[in-house]
């Protein structure tokens, strides 16, 4: 039987990125390090993903990844 895999990301404004320091120290986060990542987004010529808000993308760095994106129906 097919795996059923699903990404969820979930991305936040700060506003105030000393207080968000303060607060990851007082629950005793630890820095990983930094990962620097390069994106090469894909398209046709007419932009046919872009318009039917779709991507694909190939990312690497920290992990070499090809990623298809679309957006669901709400």
């Amino acid at each position: 039987m097919a795996e059923n895999n699903r990404e969820v990301e979930i991305k936040f404004k700060v506003t105030d990125v000393e207080a968000l320091r303060k607060k990851l120290v007082n629950l005793e986060a630890k820095n990983m390090g930094r990962v620097f990542e390069r994106t090469v987004r894909f398209d046709t010529p007419a932009k046919d993903l872009e318009k039917s808000n779709k991507f694909i993308r190939v990312r690497t760095g920290f992990k070499s990844v090809i990623t298809f994106k679309q957006k669901l129906k709400e």
